[in-house]
């Protein structure tokens, strides 16, 4: 007789997220984690940083416009966009921050290709490239929009989520096309793509949205999710989405692709999340700090 063991990935009950210390009370925009136990948070009041896992945090860059993305090479360099002040970036996981030339200061997202050209999502007057770490940046044709979240697929293709839904370019960046994603009227806030090429779109209004052809076309994946405004997404490396939306907590896709589980943290207003590759969920609010969770794995015989 075969006994077979199946492993299912299961999240704790919302009591058992851990609200981490020293980031209490400021809103935070945005989260990267660059290497074990390290965490950058990007705030109204300028760069957290901490070494061991969010337990302790440090100040370590103080900006009045505050920090609305990172992204981070392949070098392990950390690019950081302001909304008022351009782009950041350090050599040193996130110790010490330099400026670097910027176009355009108003930086709402960023995104990088695996030719390492930087994307700079801007408020109002499109994206920005450049092809030298941020040496130098040029306006590309997608302009006066407001770009709010950029990734990019397995494929190399670069999405761009805007106030007017989502436009792909398929030749880094020199001419975008706008995708029709089947919604109407949204602002596309956060973009996410996933090892197999899935493309995420969370939307103002309107939930999640998803292809897996590219951008060709899209569907709705809405199913348990009880508030439709999603501010954010992330994807971890076995491929588990999950998305943070703004006053319902956080939530989290099922391994068919069909439904979303809550995951707690209900009335609160989800601004970021980061995944580690061990899965541990750690998320932004809006004024209320930064909470993390550890899924449990669990052997079902």
């Amino acid at each position: 007789m075969l006994t077979m063991a199946m492993c299912v990935t299961v999240f704790t009950q919302p009591s058992d997220w851990q609200k981490l210390s020293g980031v209490d009370s400021v809103d935070i925009f945005s989260l990267a984690i660059p290497g074990r136990d390290n965490v950058i948070a990007g705030t109204a009041k300028g760069i957290y940083r901490s070494t061991d896992n969010g337990n302790q945090w440090m100040r370590v860059e103080d900006l009045e416009s505050g920090i609305s993305s990172f992204i981070i090479s392949q070098e392990g360099h950390i690019f950081a966009g302001t909304y008022l002040n351009g782009v950041l970036y350090s050599k040193d996981d996130g110790s010490t921050w330099d400026y670097v030339t910027t176009e355009y200061p108003y930086v709402l997202s960023l995104g990088m290709n695996q030719a390492n050209y930087i994307f700079q999502g801007s408020y109002g007057n499109g994206v920005y490239r450049s092809i030298n770490y941020g040496g130098r940046w040029k306006r590309s044709s997608l302009q006066h929009y407001y770009v709010w979240c950029i990734t990019v697929n397995q494929n190399g293709d670069i999405f761009a989520g805007t106030n007017v839904g989502v436009f792909r370019s398929t030749d880094n960046g020199d001419n975008w096309n706008q995708l029709e994603i089947g919604v109407q009227d949204v602002d596309v806030l956060a973009l996410a793509a996933d090892k197999n090429g899935t493309i995420y779109a969370g939307t103002d209004s309107a939930g999640v949205v998803y292809s897996r052809n590219g951008g060709s076309t899209w569907e709705t994946v809405n199913e348990g999710l009880t508030n439709l405004h999603v501010s954010s997404l992330a994807v971890n490396m076995k491929g588990d989405v999950v998305a943070g939306t703004f006053g319902g907590g956080v939530y989290m896709l099922n391994s068919a692709g069909s439904e979303w589980m809550h995951l707690g943290l209900e009335n609160l207003n989800i601004t970021c999340l980061a995944v580690d590759p061990n899965g541990e969920v750690v998320c932004g609010t809006q004024g209320k700090g930064i909470f993390r969770n550890k899924p449990q794995t669990l052997s079902m015989r």
